[in-house]
């Protein structure tokens, strides 16, 4: 079964929209009329700087949302239920059919409208933390007024108060040692202190009830996590203004119910990594053993640590692929990146080119003009035209985007699995102009189904500074379904490869995976650190040294104001309190600037490069700062050509 999610107040930011609001003329002028502005210049241009306020933020989110549901819809996508987190929820019931798009903008201004009201109060987000922690650390902190406002993940639990008492909270928790982060909203929403402006809003809401109809599949309510019922609507979204959003409960009841795939509606993805904690949440509670138990062989996680010294258990399904090299675009089943440019040396690059590996550079952060006076350098340079593929860059428009990727000969484009369930990917796989090689990344059974119909090449990450284990079953899954598929008639070198990334760093592990069945391999930190990368010397030296204790989730600046982290090394001692300091300061001050997440003493990348380190660390007479050349290490990671 299939879901769509709507995601809620703090996924706005400016340019939300574009490639919808031409799509759609005639909703974007109703919208218009509605508002008594224009929608796409808010959200394009925000010239007033009103699109982070309450009373056009909410009527923004839904307006974008329902557009991108439609665009979703028409591209033949299908769900069984839904849900929204907070103001998205009215996305999910105008999905539902439970009220019009009209009718279900008029409810979203009033509502607004009176949350935006209200004020003197705000929220902050308990990171790592769940619910019964949470409550814990307000016991403890013994302030008064400290409210639970979402409970959104076993890791991310918010917490509402007037102004003075969070600000008591948040140093209680510096105190111990917690972390916390002020949230940018206007009010403490979800709390007691929302309660004028519920009374308010079901008072309006009653003079619609009649005009509601049942919905066409079950849309689950953030109130009590359960399906919404036609009679009681006015009730529980009025109550929901002023009581928690209880994100988790209602994410585990549907998938109690027997959800498979969750499709976010927007972007960026903001509930994905929220239910990916949630699915990994519930397969820890369930591989750890009771009092007295011994743990089941069949559901011990292979922890991260343990990676690199021992072979993932997965049953072995053998690959009956034979057109590898064809498909992949290069004589090794190995691929180095995603690699960030400052790395991505011409020497680098022809280096992979030469020994039948193939590259995948990381656009993240890069204009489109700059992208291409890179791309016109590389095709200059012989050797590597053809030969490296492209992380997709979702700031970047995708019509000249493509056109770009073509006129270069760009080989591939990795799609990462935050959006797989976007707009974006879908006109992506029905492009004429897209690249040969379309890749995905994935982390979740969700991301699995919505690459599988379209990829050429799909790679499950796994691990991380705080992996679980939680994606091996996904492998094996990926795995068996390829098998199956092959084993049908005429299916054979049809559907996606099947690889896997995140923890190859070693000839061990990459030959367990082959081992495994896996059709490719994916590296990418481990070549930061070799003679052609780009990086400087110096930076190259440390990373040669760096083990997993300096391997960390940061904020990543990439969208600062939902506290994003990535996986990065740590080079310097107080380079991770830098980037929590700016992420702090950007979320509590109001001004405009987008949170800088650069610092040359942190470099993003997986497991591959400690994983390395460690396993040259064992070399009778290693030199701690030897550093591999590319030729060595695509030897060690993949030996042979298939």
């Amino acid at each position: 079964m299939k879901a769509f999610v709507f995601p809620g107040q703090g996924s706005q930011r400016r340019g939300m929209g574009e490639e919808l609001f031409p799509r759609f003329p005639q909703q974007v002028q109703e919208a218009d009329r509605i508002l008594g502005y224009s929608i796409t210049r808010l959200c394009l241009e925000d010239p007033d700087d009103c699109l982070n306020l309450t009373a056009y933020t909410q009527p923004a989110i839904y307006v974008v949302s329902w557009l991108a549901c439609l665009a979703a819809l028409e591209d033949g996508r299908s769900a069984d239920m839904a849900a929204g987190h907070s103001v998205g929820e009215y996305t999910a019931l105008t999905a539902a059919g439970v009220f019009d798009f009209e009718l279900g903008l008029r409810i979203v201004v009033e509502r607004a409208r009176l949350m935006a009201a209200i004020e003197g109060g705000g929220l902050a987000a308990v990171i790592g933390c769940d619910e019964r922690q949470v409550e814990r650390l307000i016991a403890d902190a013994g302030v008064p007024g400290l409210e639970i406002a979402n409970i959104n993940s076993p890791r991310q639990v918010v917490v509402g108060a007037p102004r003075a008492a969070l600000a008591d909270f948040v140093r209680h928790c510096a105190g111990v040692e917690q972390r916390v982060v002020p949230l940018r909203v206007s009010g403490p929403f979800h709390t007691s202190m929302m309660a004028t402006a519920a009374r308010a809003f079901r008072t309006f809401l009653d003079t619609l009830q009649a005009t509601f109809r049942d919905p066409r599949f079950p849309v689950y309510a953030n109130l009590d996590a359960q399906p919404h019922r036609r009679d009681a609507l006015a009730e529980t979204l009025a109550r929901h203004i002023s009581h928690p959003v209880r994100w988790q409960a209602l994410i585990e009841n549907m998938l109690a119910q027997g959800v498979e795939h969750f499709v976010e509606i927007g972007r960026p993805a903001i509930l994905t990594p929220m239910i990916e904690d949630i699915r990994k949440g519930q397969a820890e509670a369930y591989a750890s053993p009771r009092p007295g138990q011994a743990p089941s062989a069949s559901l011990e996680r292979a922890s991260y640590r343990s990676a690199q010294t021992k072979p993932v258990q997965i049953q072995p399904e053998p690959s009956e692929y034979a057109a590898t090299e064809d498909r992949l675009g290069c004589q090794r089943p190995l691929l180095a990146g995603p690699l960030p440019l400052a790395a991505a040396s011409v020497e680098l690059l022809g280096a992979l080119s030469r020994h039948g590996a193939l590259a995948i550079l990381d656009s993240e952060g890069t204009a489109l003009e700059e992208l291409s006076q890179l791309l016109e350098r590389l095709a200059g340079q012989p050797g590597l035209r053809s030969r490296f593929a492209l992380a997709l860059n979702p700031d970047l428009p995708l019509t000249p985007l493509l056109g770009l990727l073509a006129r270069h000969a760009v080989h591939g484009l990795l799609v990462p699995g935050e959006l797989l369930g976007s707009p974006l990917f879908a006109g992506l796989s029905r492009h004429p102009a897209r690249p040969p090689l379309l890749l995905a990344s994935v982390r979740d059974e969700g991301a699995l189904a919505l690459a599988w119909p379209c990829a050429d090449a799909i790679y499950v990450e796994i691990g991380g500074p705080e992996g679980s284990g939680a994606e091996l079953p996904l492998l094996s899954t990926a795995l068996h379904r390829r098998n199956t598929r092959l084993q049908g008639d005429g299916a054979k070198g049809k559907g996606p490869l099947v690889g896997v990334g995140g923890i190859v760093g070693t000839p061990a592990n990459a030959q367990g995976m082959r081992e495994l069945g896996v059709d490719f391999v994916v590296s990418g930190a481990a070549f930061l650190a070799t003679r052609e990368s780009g990086l400087p010397e110096a930076t190259r030296q440390a990373l040669r040294r760096v083990g997993m204790a300096q391997h960390r989730l940061l904020p990543d600046g990439r969208f600062p104001e939902f506290a994003s982290r990535s996986a990065a090394y740590v080079l310097a001692s107080d380079a991770a309190e830098r980037a929590e300091r700016r992420q702090a300061r950007y979320l509590q001050a109001p001004a405009a600037q987008p949170a800088d997440g650069a610092d040359a003493e942190l470099v993003p990348g997986d497991a591959s490069l400690w994983m390395l380190n460690n396993w040259l660390a064992g070399w009778p007479g290693s030199a701690s700062a030897h550093l591999p050349t590319t030729a060595e290490l695509v030897d060690w990671l993949c030996p042979t050509h298939p």
